[in-house]
């Protein structure tokens, strides 16, 4: 694999997975902060306490406990990546810049690839109809239809009660993405199917899993290699 297209599709991935990390970051974020408040003895709307110097005439405070010290020092770590998941954007630019050069070759796209500027509300009876419709779902930002067109694991990652996000912020970055097309279908031993799917031209296809749930398909998501 050359390297441009090596780096190209790590990008693309990055970007599509961007909103699961994002959701489990803030997640494991708010729990951490919920938890350090209840070492502190602060109800969960009440502020932190000032850790400046002591006042005069006071004596010094009690040193913090380890596990305190721990959980500070895990919020601080998560701070870190939410600081490094900010830059995504300037990738997604980046990324889209390099994407666009691709979309005058249009022949070079598989039969039946589908943009996402053209794809239609297509249900969920069959995989590549849930694939329409997720591409749908993102053209629109409908976070409801895009919710449906994931397993319960995956879109679990983004509905937690303390990671929630308005729609905007959702599919903020996922213009990067043009569509997606099916270059191969690989029926799986447990009754799921596995779709190869092409992002753009010169880009290494990656897979996804569809399992049936109910009368529906429902795929993982993000994808891989």
């Amino acid at each position: 694999m050359k390297s441009g297209t090596a780096v190209l599709t790590v990008l693309i991935l990055m970007s599509l997975a961007l909103l699961t990390c994002v959701f489990v970051q803030e997640s494991h974020l708010s729990g951490l902060k919920l938890e350090q408040q209840r070492l502190l003895g602060q109800k969960p709307d009440e502020p932190e306490p000032a850790t400046a110097t002591d006042e005069p005439g006071q004596g010094s405070k009690a040193e913090p406990s380890p596990e305190l010290l721990q959980l500070r020092s895990e919020v601080n770590r998560l701070n870190r990546r939410k600081r490094e998941l900010s830059l995504m954007p300037v990738e997604n630019a980046h990324l889209k810049q390099r994407l666009a050069a691709n979309r005058a070759n249009s022949a070079a796209f598989p039969n039946g690839y589908i943009r996402k500027n053209q794809a239609r509300m297509a249900g969920y009876r069959t995989p590549e109809a849930t694939l329409q419709t997720f591409l749908w779902a993102m053209q629109n930002r409908n976070l409801t239809n895009f919710l449906e067109t994931l397993t319960p694991e995956a879109a679990a990652q983004i509905t937690r009660p303390t990671s929630f996000r308005s729609a905007e912020e959702v599919f903020d970055g996922t213009e990067a993405l043009i569509g997606l097309g099916v270059v191969d279908r690989q029926p799986l031993a447990d009754g799921s199917i596995q779709l190869k799917l092409q992002f753009a031209p010169d880009i290494p296809p990656a897979s996804v899993v569809f399992r049936l749930i109910g009368n529906d398909w429902k795929m993982s998501w993000p994808p891989r290699e």
